[in-house]
Formats: structure tokens, C-alpha cells, sequence
């Protein structure tokens, strides 16, 4: 089987295809992207803000039964 190859655009999450390239719809294609094109978070997780924010609750020292707890109380 034959294949193609050519280059195309992401706009707005979608590939654009170059003018005159055809392909039909439900066709499986392999997608190629250099790794300096994907999308980096602008904080490194370790840094984010939102980790470890509740580190000094200590009602939350054992998060799974804290979790437990309040499924608990959902469920009443």
C-alpha cells in the first residue's frame, strides 16, 4: 500500500490539510509532531500552586480516608 506525505497546519486543534489534498472521512492516519511543537504547560507541575495546597490540613493527614469519609456522607 501506498502512502502519502505532506506537510499541514494546526489551527484551532484541527489539522488543515494543504489546498487539493484529499482524504476521505473516517481514514486512519499517522500524525508525526516534533517534540518543540507540544504544548508545555506554562508551570512545571512540581511548581504548580495547586500541589500540596492542603499539605498542612490536618484533618486530611490520611486522604484516602478522608475520601472515604465523605463518600460516606454523600451517600446519607
Amino acid at each position: 500500500m501506498a502512502a502519502l506525505q505532506f506537510r499541514a497546519r494546526v489551527e484551532g486543534g484541527r489539522i488543515e490539510l494543504p489546498a487539493g489534498v484529499q482524504i476521505a472521512d473516517g481514514t486512519e492516519v499517522t500524525v508525526t509532531v516534533p517534540e518543540a511543537a507540544l504544548a508545555r504547560p506554562a508551570v512545571p507541575i512540581e511548581r504548580h500552586p495547586a500541589i500540596g495546597m492542603w499539605a498542612d490540613r490536618e484533618d486530611m493527614a490520611d486522604s484516602a480516608a478522608w475520601v472515604r469519609g465523605q463518600r460516606e456522607r454523600w451517600r446519607e
